[in-house]
């Protein structure tokens, strides 16, 4: 092929591509959807992930992709038809309560459905799931693996909880930051070319590091803790930190906090409650 007929392929075939969309941002959802989302953790300022909930009517959209990894958690109380294309395979699915379609970042995507939706979108950050990658296994070279609807339910529970954490609209970010490094890990391990086991993290935390760090907990209790403020204090991954936290002491970093702050809570109680006597 002479040079000038191979870049007037390359151009053809740019001009062909499906437009990418940044679903995070409410003027452009509306290409994906045709409605805003009911509700959304866009002002929560979670870190790596976005949390959107739709309940959009029969629609059918045109071909994109869009430049987050996106992964929809169904919650319909009836079963759906849909016509789904992803990176130009087509696909008939019946659209059940609890079922999981996930969608790669830059993977071109159209859909149509033929009744009233109801899902929860989990967007990841592709940034956030390389970095998940490369602290996990020295490695950010892995492809996310393009899923029609089916079932799984660690997925399904994730989407459940962080649908939950956006209606109540309190700012747990480190409940989030587990969740987020949770849902991450297990698409590596699940649905990424690469097929490479995670490292189990066996023994736990090492007797200074844990007193280090449960020092640290209970210093900025009553302030806002992220998963990543934990985990750069030990100089480790969140998810090796995640893992190794709940070896040593029986309880993911986010129970151990709420457990610690309910047991701060009581003994101010009894406190007052001595004082309220002597008067």
């Amino acid at each position: 092929m002479r040079k000038t007929d191979y870049m007037m392929h390359q151009l053809k075939s740019m001009s062909m591509a499906p437009p990418l969309i940044d679903p995070t941002k409410a003027e452009t959802i509306l290409q994906i959807v045709p409605c805003p989302p009911i509700s959304t953790s866009d002002h929560l300022g979670w870190a790596g992930i976005q949390v959107q909930h739709h309940c959009p009517p029969a629609w059918e959209n045109a071909e994109h992709s869009m430049n987050q990894h996106f992964v929809v958690v169904h919650h319909a109380d009836q079963t759906a038809q849909a016509e789904r294309t992803i990176d130009g395979r087509q696909q008939k699915e019946q659209l059940d309560n609890g079922q999981v379609v996930i969608l790669p970042a830059t993977v071109s995507h159209k859909v149509r459905w033929n009744r009233q939706g109801n899902f929860t979108v989990l967007m990841l950050d592709p940034l956030h799931l390389a970095r998940t990658a490369y602290e996990s296994v020295d490695s950010d070279r892995f492809e996310l693996i393009p899923q029609f609807a089916m079932f799984d339910p660690l997925i399904y529970q994730i989407g459940l909880v962080l649908k939950a954490e956006v209606e109540s609209g309190v700012n747990n970010r480190l409940y989030v930051d587990s969740l987020t490094t949770m849902l991450s890990a297990h698409l590596l391990q699940r649905y990424s070319v690469w097929k490479q086991i995670l490292p189990s993290y066996q023994g736990g935390l090492p007797k200074h590091q844990l007193r280090l760090i449960l020092d640290l907990i209970d210093t900025y209790l009553t302030e806002e803790l992220s998963l990543e403020t934990l985990a750069v204090a030990l100089q480790m991954s969140p998810l090796r930190f995640m893992r190794l936290f709940k070896q040593s002491t029986g309880l993911t970093p986010h129970q151990y906090v709420q457990r610690q702050r309910v047991e701060k809570g009581k003994r101010f109680y009894r406190r007052s409650y001595s004082f309220g006597q002597k008067d």
